[in-house]
């Protein structure tokens, strides 16, 4: 197995220590799994859950102004 890895460039480790091939190597993972990460980011599901989040943050801005309404009501009943 050679000491050079290609991903989007090439990396020559060769002239670095056993540290230092380590840690591009690690470098080199890294950046796979962070392409990969911004590939699924661009996905549809992903990009339509700010819509979703708004949807449900509407529902619960209705309840909750419903559940108010309703309690208002039980202390003006209250105070009769």
């Amino acid at each position: 197995m050679s000491d050079k890895r290609c991903k989007d460039a090439i990396w020559d480790v060769e002239t670095c220590d056993q540290s230092g091939k380590a840690n591009v190597a690690l470098l080199m993972d890294l950046r796979d799994e962070l392409q990969t990460l911004n590939t699924l980011l661009r996905c549809p599901n992903f990009l339509s859950l700010p819509r979703e989040i708004q949807g449900m943050h509407l529902q619960v801005s209705g309840l909750r102004r419903d559940f108010k309404k309703l309690q208002r009501r039980k202390t003006k009943r209250g105070a009769k």
